[in-house]
């Protein structure tokens, strides 16, 4: 065990922000990257729109695969031990071909939408309606698309209609995004 203080809460190890950053921060200065040019690394596939930059229409895409690894860590993160989650055989009897991804898990890829993609880095995300329309399983490669779909200049605002499909184009998710955009410096 590292001789740092770590914070104990339902089985799982917590550690601050800062432990966080002197972690990533002490890794990339292992590479040769220090200071704010370690932090940029981070944000290299970040877009950066501004309000200005941002009308009706405009679209973004991106493709996640959903593992198994990531409906573990979902799991370690929200400690939800519904068996569909969790148990081949009860969603086998329950009608489902495998364990139903989390529907939280495929929906959290909207804050991936706003935060690295639409607006991007100076995402606020206000609010988030979301219908899921069809399960997901493990192994689905999963597109996300995002159309600005009202743009308010003055109030620094947007909405961003998301659609989630699957790799046989099924639509398993909608929604949509209302986000604040901060101002870029």
């Amino acid at each position: 065990m590292e001789n740092r203080r770590r914070r104990k809460k339902s089985g799982i190890e917590w550690r601050t922000g800062a432990e966080e950053r002197r972690d990533r921060t002490g890794a990339d200065a292992a590479k040769g990257r220090t200071g704010p040019e370690a932090a940029r690394v981070k944000e290299k596939n970040v877009k950066e729109y501004r309000i200005a930059d941002l009308k009706v229409g405009m679209t973004e895409i991106f493709s996640r695969t959903v593992t198994a690894e990531m409906m573990e860590k979902f799991y370690e993160i929200c400690g939800d031990e519904n068996p569909l989650h969790l148990d081949p055989q009860f969603a086998g009897e329950k009608g489902f071909e495998d364990r139903v991804v989390y529907g939280m898990l495929t929906a959290s890829l909207i804050s991936t939408l706003g935060g690295c993609y639409l607006p991007g880095k100076y995402c606020l995300i206000r609010e988030v309606e979301t219908k899921f329309l069809k399960p997901v399983f493990v192994g689905d490669e999963l597109t996300v698309t995002g159309e600005v779909a009202d743009v308010r200049p003055e109030l620094k605002y947007l909405e961003v209609k998301v659609t989630i499909r699957n790799q046989k184009g099924e639509k398993v998710l909608k929604g949509l995004l209302k986000a604040g955009v901060m101002d870029g410096e």
